[in-house]
């Protein structure tokens, strides 16, 4: 099973309405997006490990900045409590239109295989 797909099970046990990078027109709040923002990659002298911590930016919506701030404490719970080794990095608060969104970013350890 790939990264992508563990994470996005785990995000859809946590918030259910998760969508791969972005998300459909017209959805209903509250939703989540996730997406690579790099590949973590790391070498050793004798070239790349396997062993990797990408960053995965995972963004939640809300009708109000509540709803968007409870969704995205139970991302922060459910990624670090089943990704061991995974850490909250960066996160910031925006509001767009009276769309609010909590912006986080994960350094997740993976081995790949």
């Amino acid at each position: 099973m790939t990264l992508e797909a563990t994470l996005n099970g785990i995000l859809e046990a946590a918030v259910v309405n998760v969508h791969g990078v972005r998300a459909p027109q017209n959805i209903d709040f509250p939703y989540s997006t996730f997406k690579k923002v790099s590949p973590g990659r790391i070498y050793s002298h004798n070239g790349y490990s396997q062993i990797a911590q990408p960053r995965y930016s995972i963004t939640s919506y809300g009708s109000s900045y509540d709803q968007a701030k409870t969704m995205a404490a139970a991302i922060v719970l459910a990624v670090e409590s089943s990704l061991p080794g995974t850490r909250l990095v960066g996160e910031y608060d925006d509001e767009l239109d009276g769309v609010y969104s909590i912006i986080q970013d994960f350094a997740i350890n993976y081995k790949e295989e």
